[in-house]
C-alpha cells in the first residue's frame, strides 16, 4: 500500500513539475501595458565565448496619433545617432541579480511602432539561461515603471582566433565573435602596449567590405569601398587584465576570416 502511495504520489509531482515549467517557460516572454504603450519582448540570447547578448523590443502607442516610449539621441538633439538617451524613459536589463550594461538604439520607428534593440555585457558570465528582465526607468525619478520578461537562451555559435603575432612575433591571446558582440583576451605586456590599449578599432577581415568596429564611440570614420564601419554599442574593460568585450550587431560574423587590433594580428 505504502509502495503504491509512493507511486501515486512522484506521478503527482511529476505532473506539477511539468505544469510549472510549462508556465514558466511560455510567460517568461509576454507583452505588458505601460500607460498606453504595449510592449513585447523577444526571446533575448546570450554567448558566453563573446560575453554579449541582444534582445529586441516591440512597443506600441495604443494612444492614438504617434508618441515614442523611448527617445533617441536624433529625437533630442538632431544628430542622426539612433541611440536611446536618458530622457522621458530609460532601459536597464536585470538578470535576477543584477542590472547588466546595455545600450538600447532604435532599429525602426513608423506610424504607432516603435522597434528597439538591445545590447548587452556580462563580463562575468553570471547570467544563467532561463529569462531576464527589461525594465523601463523614469529618467527623473529613476523608478522603475514597467517591467517585461523576456525568455533566455544561450547562443553557442561563435569563431576564435588565438594565433596572434606583432612586431616582436607571436603572442599570447584571443579574438572570439559571435552575433552580438566581440571578446578580446590578451596577455598583460601586449595589453598594457600603447599601440594596444589605445587603439579604438578593431578590423575585421572577410571577403569584401571587410568591418571596422569603432570601439571608441567619440571617434568617426566613414565607409569606403574596402571596408564598412560599425560601432560598439557598450563595452566591458578590464586592460589590466587584457581583456576587452564589445556588444554589437554583427550579422556577417560568421564570414570573418581574421582580426586585427592595432600592430597585432589574429588568426585561426
Amino acid at each position: 500500500m505504502k509502495k503504491k502511495i509512493c507511486i501515486l504520489l512522484s506521478g503527482i509531482l511529476l505532473i506539477l513539475l511539468v505544469v510549472v515549467g510549462y508556465v514558466y517557460f511560455n510567460q517568461a516572454t509576454k507583452s505588458i501595458m505601460y500607460e498606453d504603450f504595449r510592449i513585447e519582448g523577444s526571446t533575448a540570447t546570450y554567448n558566453y565565448n563573446t560575453r554579449t547578448g541582444m534582445v529586441d523590443l516591440k512597443i506600441v502607442y495604443k494612444g492614438g496619433g504617434l508618441k515614442k516610449l523611448f527617445l533617441t539621441s536624433d529625437d533630442v538633439i538632431g544628430n542622426g545617432f539612433d541611440f536611446i538617451v536618458d530622457v522621458g524613459n530609460s532601459i536597464a536589463i536585470y538578470d535576477g541579480k543584477r542590472n547588466l550594461k546595455c545600450r538600447g538604439y532604435e532599429i525602426d520607428y513608423g506610424g504607432s511602432t516603435q522597434k528597439v534593440r538591445i545590447s548587452y555585457t556580462d563580463r562575468y558570465a553570471r547570467i544563467k539561461e532561463g529569462k531576464l528582465t527589461v525594465k523601463v526607468i523614469d529618467s527623473n525619478s529613476k523608478k522603475v515603471k514597467a517591467e517585461v520578461p523576456v525568455k533566455l537562451k544561450f547562443d553557442k555559435e561563435y569563431k576564435k582566433f588565438d594565433r596572434v603575432t606583432g612586431p616582436e612575433g607571436e603572442r599570447t591571446g584571443a579574438v572570439y565573435i559571435s552575433k552580438s558582440g566581440i571578446r578580446v583576451l590578451t596577455d598583460q605586456s601586449v595589453a598594457m602596449e600603447p599601440e594596444y590599449n589605445k587603439t579604438s578599432t578593431i578590423y575585421l577581415k572577410k571577403s569584401k567590405p571587410s568591418i571596422v568596429v569603432i570601439t571608441d564611440p567619440s571617434e568617426s570614420m566613414k565607409n569606403t569601398k574596402n571596408e564598412r564601419i560599425t560601432k560598439a554599442r557598450v563595452f566591458d574593460v578590464n586592460s589590466n587584465a587584457g581583456e576587452y568585450v564589445y556588444a554589437l550587431e554583427l550579422e556577417e560574423w560568421n564570414q570573418v576570416v581574421q582580426a586585427g587590433i592595432g600592430r597585432y594580428i589574429f588568426k585561426k
